[in-house]
């Protein structure tokens, strides 16, 4: 070692010529073996390091690609392989393997390149691996040995790597491929499994309602079915199977019928059925009897109603009555009777029952005609007494007869009253003005067709009953042959049957009091026969008498009816 012009201490040699025993004689004597031995270690330590790089890059790249496979084929196969590693359990031990594979070839690496530093030469020193300066190298293309040890173990080390890439590629081939099988293996067993617990069955699908409903008379439309063989879980052999319908509907009658579906495919069967109603829509009749609504106070009154239904039959013992009669006490009564069939439909009716302290008609025990029967007329209504007046017949029981008259237009309400209680209307007159009735046989008719009209449109019932005003025996008449003939043709077209009397109460006269109008009927009671008896609604005095009259009457045992066709005909002069 030589020092140099700025002091400093340096090796400082050169070497001309090509003898390698020269070259190294002079490479041993000019150099410190400790310099050639540490730049020897120190290119080794760069090639170990760029080696180690190399090798830590190409483990990264294959441990994230492997990771990546095997992260999706355990999400896969995991499951279905349990007598086997997880890939986890893999993924640790190819980490292992790594790191133990590196491990190696650094120690690898720091072996060769202690066996490849220069060994002492006779003098004590060690020879270096370092290759003289360029300027310094000999001009023959052959490498000392020196120069070829970094070489030797380079092609080691690369040997060495495709070997472990190598075998890493065939592990990951052989784990795919048995990751694969294992898949296939997998997906056989479960679709076997599958197939076992696949069991068919054969069901029925109604279309339409169900109950359905069809009127009664409708035809009947079936809306049909469908029948489905099917799997449970897998719908292999999945097929729509016939179906079979069974029927027997009768719309005309009101019922429930079933109709019924049947099916069958292989060693399934399947059967469904459909309710069909034919509704009831009928409801049922109720009847009250012919028993008597009037009766007196203290007597005994027995109620008598019958219901049926046409599905049913006799339903009398469902019916339910609602109010009461109290036969200890004068009043008016109201029954209301409601029944119900099967089906929900309902009947009602209402019967006024009347308890009276008076004598009570008992029309049920004669017959138009007999002797001891009287038919009670009043004209020239109805009027300010009517009201009462009916109020009195009712409370006897006592149908009348009522010649109704327009004179009192505001009353005309009276009339629809008159006959919604039972009475008999006919016809007298519109104006019940004699002079102007009279003037001809037109002027008869216009008043007594304008009366009927009338009649017709307040009650809703044709007349076919008609006094002649003043009675057929008038002056009027009697002076005027063809005005006689006119109202005779009229009577014939017409259809109408008039009525006179026999009992004349003679309430017209203004001068008689209550006891005159009450003995002229009773006098004339007893002997007259058929017994029609006229009044007037208009009079008062004739409200106050009839009340006693009736009383006098019915405990005489005289019976009131009303004119109806049956009712024998009185005429004071035939026309």
């Amino acid at each position: 070692m030589e020092e140099n012009g700025n002091g400093r201490k340096e090796y400082n040699w050169s070497y001309q010529g090509d003898d390698v025993r020269d070259y190294r004689a002079k490479y041993s004597q000019g150099f410190d073996p400790d310099y050639v031995r540490h730049a020897a270690e120190q290119e080794v330590k760069r090639e170990e390091e760029e080696a180690r790089r190399r090798q830590e890059r190409a483990a990264r790249q294959r441990a994230v690609g492997r990771r990546a496979r095997l992260n999706a084929q355990q999400e896969i196969v995991t499951d279905r392989l349990p007598d086997r590693k997880t890939i986890q359990q893999e993924l640790e031990e190819l980490e292992r393997e790594e790191r133990s594979a590196a491990k190696r070839s650094v120690s690898g690496r720091r072996k060769t390149a202690e066996q490849k530093t220069p060994d002492k030469n006779a003098s004590g020193r060690r020879t270096s691996k370092r290759t003289a300066p360029q300027s310094e190298r000999r001009p023959s293309g052959r490498r000392s040995a020196e120069q070829r040890v970094p070489d030797s173990a380079a092609s080691g080390r690369k040997n060495s790597a495709a070997r472990r890439q190598q075998s890493a590629s065939y592990r990951k081939q052989v784990l795919r491929m048995r990751y694969a099988i294992g898949a296939v293996i997998a997906v056989a067993v479960l679709f076997v499994v599958l197939l076992i617990l696949n069991k068919h069955t054969l069901t029925i699908s109604l279309a339409g309602m169900d109950p359905l409903y069809i009127e009664q008379g409708e035809a009947y439309d079936d809306p049909g079915a469908t029948a489905v063989y099917k799997g449970s879980i897998l719908h292999i052999g999945d097929k729509e199977v016939p179906v079979h319908v069974e029927q027997d509907i009768n719309t005309n009658a009101c019922g429930t019928y079933v109709v019924t579906y049947r099916a069958q495919y292989k060693d399934k069967e399947a059967t469904a059925t459909r309710t069909v109603i034919v509704p009831d829509r009928t409801a049922p009749v109720l009847t009250l009897d012919d028993t008597v609504n009037v009766v007196r106070k203290g007597d005994e009154w027995v109620d008598s109603f019958r219901a049926s239904d046409d599905q049913d039959g006799d339903i009398t013992d469902r019916v339910e009555v609602l109010g009461e009669v109290n036969m200890r006490r004068d009043g008016r009564y109201q029954l209301t009777y409601r029944v119900q069939d099967q089906a929900g439909n309902e009947t009602t009716a209402t019967r006024e029952v009347i308890v009276s302290s008076v004598a009570i008609n008992r029309p049920e025990t004669a017959r138009q005609g007999d002797k001891n029967v009287i038919y009670l007329t009043f004209d020239d209504g109805p009027g300010m007494y009517t009201e009462r007046l009916l109020e009195i017949l009712d409370n006897h029981n006592v149908k009348a007869t009522f010649f109704v008259t327009d004179a009192n237009a505001a009353s005309r309400d009276l009339i629809a009253e008159e006959y919604q209680r039972g009475h008999t209307i006919g016809v007298l007159s519109a104006t019940n003005n004699l002079d102007l009735i009279y003037e001809s046989g037109e002027a008869f008719w216009n008043d007594i067709d304008e009366e009927i009209r009338i009649i017709e449109e307040v009650t809703g019932y044709h007349t076919s009953f008609m006094r002649i005003p003043g009675g057929s025996s008038n002056d009027y008449i009697a002076m005027n042959d063809e005005l006689k003939r006119t109202i005779s043709f009229g009577i014939e077209d017409r259809g109408l049957r008039y009525y006179d009397w026999t009992i004349d109460s003679n309430d017209s006269d203004d001068e008689l009091t209550i006891d005159d109008i009450y003995w002229n009927l009773v006098d004339q009671t007893s002997v007259a026969d058929p017994k029609i008896a006229l009044c007037h609604d208009l009079k008062r005095t004739t409200i106050d008498t009839i009340d006693s009259f009736l009383s006098w009457a019915i405990e005489n045992h005289y019976v009131f009816l009303p004119i109806t066709e049956q009712t024998p005909q009185v005429h004071h002069v035939e026309l």
